[in-house]
């Protein structure tokens, strides 16, 4: 089904103002913009039909705002088309030098990444760390290895450029949610933090971190608050800064409390894990561990095991419905490779203006990332909603992917939140929150079966976020219930 861009539209229906209503409440929409929270808002937002692209509400349509997270759907969504559902991340295992009778491999080990993001993490189909350990190891004991002479190698070089983006705030990216992306990733490029929780007002005690990560310190200005007062605690330092700083409160009790982190170098970090792994097993290694940071020839290398991702159908679907941000930074920079070959961020955006005009799409928007945590984004809600509609319309990938959206009460981010909007509307969105920022892309059902594409982007309402929840559920409610 080929899509006409869907602001063409609008001009026309503009001119026809009766037609509206027909199909949508604009009262509902008046009603929903009038809101005490919403008035001095800047919002832009679109409903339309799937089947015959007509425009059944609009308000700011091409106008540009924060997006948040219903960002991701640009990438995750251009990626599979692009690429397939069947496409998987590879990872390398390789050795220079050669294997001698004594089983001693008189070169170094490397494991070369290519950009898989779900590589030791236990999600979307993927091993988990400790089991990519036991096959690493065991693909080294059959290959006759019993000794390295030299080092165990992690080259992380399949991308290039910043591992994040500069535009990302300082608060985020000592969390797990600001991990950076590299050509090679592990364990989600996040750890898990311990701490034994203390009575209010005293400071908990760190337990340690899981996977154990050598050279990593803290420094520890957190203090317990009330029982129930949740995690409000963030760890400041970003990529390369083994020194974190960790402020903020967590929840006082006698337990142990748990935060994410991001790792900050995941090459090193695997290195000597991986080399730690091979001693346990036997396997000793004389010279230690390192990063690869410059190329060798493959006429030097000799391929012993490629490690194959789970599809990309999974990993899409794992990174709409967790939200995850760095499955999605990984795709933007899987796009730039196929741009210009070096897989940069800002190839990866311009991969996607190009994809975009070449589908008649707006593509005077500002991109930063591809996971919407950059404020610096600026995306308008007719956007998104032209790009969910030819991403469930794509004859080969449409289903799927109306599978890897959140629904209300069911799966993802929306499991827990719009549960009052009826059950026939089949309501299925990509949320997005920040501070002062809600946003919801996605798909529904008139009570007449009538299939809906929609994009709402609000920017600097007042009150809170749930509340700002609350009444875009009540709004859909109110479209359905008068539809």
């Amino acid at each position: 089904m080929i899509k006409v861009k869907l602001t063409m539209f609008l001009w026309f229906w503009l001119l026809i103002p009766s037609v509206f209503g027909q199909d949508l409440d604009r009262a509902s929409l008046q009603r929903f913009l009038e809101d005490p929270a919403i008035r001095s808002a800047s919002v832009s937002l679109i409903f339309y039909e799937e089947e015959t692209g007509k425009v059944l509400l609009d308000h700011n349509a091409d106008v540009n705002l924060i997006p948040a997270s219903s960002h991701k759907l640009l990438v995750t969504s251009t990626i599979l088309a692009t690429l397939g559902a069947d496409y998987r991340y590879q990872t390398y295992l390789e050795y220079t030098g050669s294997i001698n009778a004594d089983g001693v491999l008189d070169g170094n080990l490397i494991i070369r990444g290519g950009g898989d993001p779900s590589l030791g993490s236990d999600v979307a189909g993927a091993l988990s760390l400790q089991a990519l350990d036991h096959l690493l190891v065991g693909v080294i004991e059959r290959a006759g290895i019993k000794k390295i002479s030299g080092s165990v190698l992690v080259d992380p070089q399949y991308f290039s450029g910043s591992v994040i983006p500069s535009s990302w705030s300082k608060s985020d990216v000592g969390n797990y949610y600001g991990a950076g992306t590299w050509g090679f990733n592990i364990h989600q490029n996040l750890y898990y933090l311990d701490f034994l929780q203390k009575a209010k007002g005293q400071r908990p005690s760190i337990q340690g971190t899981r996977p154990v990560i050598d050279g990593l310190t803290f420094t520890n200005q957190l203090s317990c608050a009330g029982a129930n007062s949740g995690d409000n605690a963030y760890i400041y330092g970003g990529p390369g800064e083994w020194d974190k700083l960790i402020k903020g409160t967590i929840p006082s009790g006698s337990g142990i409390f748990t935060i994410k982190g991001s790792i900050p170098d995941p090459a090193s970090f695997y290195a000597k894990h991986f080399c730690g792994q091979l001693n346990q097993a036997g396997i000793a290694v004389d010279v230690g561990e390192g990063v690869l940071n410059y190329d060798i020839p493959s006429s030097d290398k000799t391929l012993l095991y490629v490690h194959q991702s789970p599809t990309l159908a999974h990993l899409v679907e794992y990174a709409n419905l967790e939200s995850d941000n760095m499955f999605c930074e990984t795709f933007l920079m899987t796009l730039g490779k196929l741009e210009a070959g070096s897989g940069s961020r800002a190839e990866g955006v311009q991969y996607l203006r190009t994809y975009f005009s070449e589908h008649g799409y707006q593509t005077s928007f500002n991109m930063e990332d591809g996971s919407g945590l950059s404020r610096a984004n600026r995306i308008s809600a007719g956007l998104l909603a032209d790009v969910l509609y030819a991403a469930l319309t794509n004859e080969s990938t449409g289903a799927w992917f109306y599978q890897t959206l959140p629904q209300t009460g069911v799966r993802g981010t929306l499991s827990k939140v719009f549960k009052d909007t009826p059950d026939a509307m089949r309501l299925t969105a990509k949320t997005g929150s920040m501070r002062g920022i809600r946003s919801l892309t996605g798909h529904f059902y008139t009570k007449n079966e009538k299939p809906i594409v929609f994009s709402i982007i609000i920017n600097d309402y007042k009150g809170s976020g749930y509340a700002v929840w609350k009444k875009m559920e009540s709004f859909l409610t109110n479209l359905y219930i008068k539809s």
